[in-house]
């Protein structure tokens, strides 16, 4: 069975944070805290997907593509070990 309750996270902000967040809720249709909630669990999801990616530098790209198209050969310690 799923917990189904509701958890509370407290947050100190000043009053006008406070003002231009429950502004932009109310521009949107959505409570304070369902906006704070939408924008927060936006904003973890794109850290942990940008967290996920590789960047590569142009040389770095340029050499697994060489390692792809021109892929060195298998020592003789690999050779055998694919053997057994």
């Amino acid at each position: 069975m799923k917990d189904k309750s509701k958890r509370h996270i407290t947050v100190r902000i000043s009053n006008a944070d406070k003002e231009t967040l429950r502004y932009a809720a109310a521009s949107k249709g959505m409570s304070l805290s369902a906006y704070v909630l939408s924008a927060a669990v936006e904003r973890a999801a794109d850290d942990l997907e940008k967290e996920r990616k590789l960047t590569l530098s142009q040389d770095g790209w340029n050499q697994i593509m060489d390692l792809l198209e021109n892929p060195p050969k298998a020592s003789q310690a690999l050779a055998t070990l694919m053997k057994a």
